[in-house]
This record gives C-alpha cells, sequence and structure tokens, in this order.
C-alpha cells in the first residue's frame, strides 16, 4: 500500500514531467489547438487504414498499415506503407508474400534512422485466420525484404508491436495460439547481432488464466536490458481481462503493474526516462461500457493512475497514445450506448495542471476516425493515424492527421 507521503511525491513528479514536456506547447491559456487531415495517396475502390506510426527525424515519418482490395473478384489485403518528407505523402514499396489471396496486415513499426526501418504484423495462411505467419519487413534505405528468418511458434501468431533500441536490437511482440488448444500466449522476439531469437515469455500475472500467457499489445526497448511491453491476458474464471505491465531487465520479467478490475493495456511510451501506459478499463453487465486507462512512472519506482474523466455511460476505446516534445496525448473513438459503435473521435492533451483537455479530429469526407496509431516528431509536430469512416467516404480510407 502507498502511503500518503509516497502518494504526495508521486503525484508532484507527475506534475512536473507534464510541465516539462508540454513547456513548449504552452497550453495554459492558448485555445485548443485542432487536428487537421492531410492528403495522402489513395487508390479508388479499395478500403485502406494506418495502424502504425514510426518518425526518424523532424520531416520523415512512417506510416504503415494495409489496402484491401478487390482482384479479381477476390478481396486481398495487401501491405500499405507511406513517407512523409515534410510537405507529401508518397507511398513505398512494401511487400507482400504473394499467397493467394493475400492477407498481409502490419501493426507495428520500429526505426533508428531513415535507413533502418522494421515493420511487423502478420500473413493469414488458412481461412478464417486460423492459422498466420509471423510478418516482418525492413527497409535498408534502398529496399524493402521479408525476412523470413523470424521464428514462427504456435498455429496462429501475430506480431503487434515493435521498438528498437539501437541499430541490430529490435524487439516484437504480439501472441502465439494453438487454436482450440491454449488462450493466447504472449510471444516476445528479440533481434540482436544479426539473428532473432524467442525471449521467453514465463512471467505469471496474478489472477490470469493459468492456461494463457497474454496477449501483448505493446513494447518499448530503452535498451537490451530495459524493455517494458504491455498486454492483457483472460481472467480465471474467462470473462474478465486482467491488463498489466512487465519489465525485462536483461535475464528475466518483472510484473510491474496490474490494473484493477477488467482492463486491457495497449499502448505504452517511454520519454525522458518516465514510462506512459494506456488502454481501456471495461464495466460489465447491463451498463457495459468502456472507458480510458491511462498510468505512469517506471518499474523502480512504480505506477500512479492518472485520472480520465467521464461520464458513466459516454465512454471509448484508446486507440493511440504519443508521447514526446509536443506533450502526452491520447486519441480513440466515443461510444454513446453500450455495446454501441463509436459516434465520434476524441483526442485527449494531459495539460501541465494534470487535466485532460479535449481536441478536435478533423476527417475532410465530413465522417469520423477510428483512430489506432500517433507520433511525435522532433520538433513536437504530433500525428495520428487511422481511417476516415462515412461522409463521403464510400470505402474506410487511411487518415493521417497532423496537429496544428
Amino acid at each position: 500500500m502507498t502511503g500518503r507521503r509516497g502518494l504526495s511525491v508521486r503525484i508532484g513528479a507527475l506534475v512536473a514531467v507534464i510541465s516539462v514536456i508540454a513547456a513548449a506547447t504552452a497550453a495554459g491559456a492558448a485555445p485548443a489547438p485542432t487536428w487537421n487531415e492531410v492528403t495522402s495517396p489513395h487508390v479508388s475502390g479499395n478500403s485502406s487504414e494506418i495502424d502504425a506510426m514510426v518518425t526518424t527525424g523532424t520531416d520523415d515519418l512512417w506510416a504503415f498499415g494495409f489496402d484491401r482490395a478487390n482482384i479479381a473478384g477476390t478481396f486481398e489485403w495487401r501491405v500499405l506503407g507511406e513517407h512523409w518528407n515534410g510537405s507529401t505523402w508518397t507511398r513505398l514499396n512494401t511487400l507482400d508474400r504473394e499467397t493467394t489471396p493475400a492477407h498481409d496486415f502490419i501493426d507495428g513499426a520500429a526505426a533508428t534512422g531513415p535507413n533502418d526501418v522494421w515493420i511487423v504484423g502478420h500473413s493469414d495462411t488458412a481461412p478464417g485466420n486460423q492459422a498466420s505467419r509471423n510478418l516482418v519487413e525492413h527497409w535498408d534505405g534502398a529496399h524493402w525484404t521479408i525476412d523470413n528468418t523470424v521464428p514462427d511458434p504456435g498455429v496462429r501468431r501475430e506480431l503487434l508491436a515493435a521498438s528498437a533500441s539501437g541499430p541490430g536490437d529490435i524487439w516484437a511482440v504480439g501472441d502465439a495460439t494453438n487454436p482450440e488448444v491454449s488462450d493466447y500466449n504472449a510471444m516476445v522476439l528479440h533481434r540482436s547481432g544479426g539473428t532473432w531469437s524467442q525471449v521467453p515469455f514465463d512471467l505469471t500475472v496474478p489472477g490470469c488464466n493459468a492456461a494463457s500467457r497474454g496477449e501483448l499489445e505493446a513494447v518499448d526497448a530503452v535498451g537490451p536490458t530495459d524493455v517494458y511491453v504491455a498486454g492483457w491476458c483472460q481472467s480465471q474464471p474467462i470473462g474478465r481481462e486482467r491488463g498489466f505491465v512487465a519489465h525485462w531487465d536483461g535475464g528475466s520479467w518483472t510484473l510491474v503493474l496490474r490494473a484493477n478490475g477488467a482492463a486491457e493495456l495497449k499502448e505504452l511510451a517511454t520519454y525522458h526516462g518516465e514510462v506512459w501506459v494506456a488502454g481501456n478499463t471495461y464495466f460489465r453487465g447491463e451498463q457495459d461500457a468502456t472507458f480510458p486507462l491511462v498510468f505512469h512512472g517506471t518499474a523502480a519506482a512504480g505506477f500512479t493512475q492518472v485520472p480520465v474523466r467521464h461520464s458513466p455511460h459516454f465512454g471509448g476505446p484508446v486507440g493511440a497514445l504519443s508521447v514526446g516534445p509536443g506533450g502526452v496525448f491520447i486519441a480513440g473513438q466515443l461510444t454513446a450506448t453500450p455495446h454501441g459503435n463509436p459516434t465520434a473521435s476524441f483526442a485527449l492533451h494531459l495539460l501541465p495542471n494534470g487535466k485532460w483537455r479535449k481536441e478536435l479530429v478533423g476527417t475532410n469526407s465530413g465522417g469520423y476516425a477510428r483512430l489506432h496509431a500517433a507520433a511525435t516528431e522532433p520538433d513536437g509536430t504530433s500525428w495520428l493515424g487511422g481511417l476516415g469512416v462515412g461522409g463521403t467516404n464510400l470505402d474506410p480510407v487511411a487518415l493521417l492527421d497532423r496537429r496544428s
């Protein structure tokens, strides 16, 4: 249990960190900025979505996801990659496995520089997602290549996030399952010395189903012996997710955060030695609803929940987290009714006083956005990625919003 003085110290530290991060934004008295859509290439008739973003410098931003196209009467899902040079988004010549039909998805990205970019995801290899392979691609400044040396444990595998602590040191996380045999089992892959290996995730999370090691949805590698992962697992009895954060010290995993109640932790980012975690908390029953959940801290000092105000009947899932010189942001979709479809999008900016400010997310189509990715450039320019839905869009279109 945290004592009153310890809690005061943590809150004081939190306010100090927020003030440092947000100083450049002068958020206290300035009008709330808006997020404006920046046009990106789109193939007419295709559905497209951005699910991962990474920056390698000011005016050097990368966004990835998938394109769905109807090819000769069959739907195919192909890797989508786009690059921002400060003035224009251009399409990248990313690769597909060319199965028949192609079912390739990208969910995570990491980079150490403009000539060292990694993307991770999965390729479905059987109908109904009953079997899949890990998909990893690398950009060396001249060519994209598919890395087929990546381990493929289990039958159904998917990589959901990636992080790079330095050139040649890449981490990727997700889950691997054997359908009808086991629940989600956390998967951690590490590339060092030019070779990929699986890092056993043998951590036991109290309250979780013994047959499950969970699903890892986020990773941030500060260094080869300083790695954070965030995710969730099914509880025992089945029915309530347990969100958690674990830390790797080079030799073993340590549980450093377990969220109370039903929760999933899906986003994680470190900045100036501080760790930020975002996800969702769930309330079961007739008033089933989803609300944002945010934590802040370190493995050594512990974590403190950062309150996010919401109505008992009006919430929504978090889909993106960005921490950097532009501030701390979470973004996602609002739902007005239990089990309802999203009705609008939100971006919340954490102010120096510890309160969140709502900022408008724009879609030029007149619809709304589903937000799945975020990134902040070194100069503080922040971006959100996802897809635009409704309005004049007959099909979902990849969305890239810049804060200004």
